[in-house]
């Protein structure tokens, strides 16, 4: 993870040469929140 200017950047830590990809502040909050509330486990 890394501040971009308006973004927070975002990679797997496992495959440091893989993709990478942007969101934006509020899309990275929402992100944060569905994961600790469970909303994107999968069944």
């Amino acid at each position: 993870m890394v501040q971009l200017p308006g973004a927070i950047g975002v990679r797997d830590s496992k495959d440091p040469d893989g993709l990478a990809f942007a969101l934006s502040r509020e899309s990275f909050r929402s992100l944060v929140r569905d994961v600790k509330a469970g909303e994107l486990d999968t069944p």
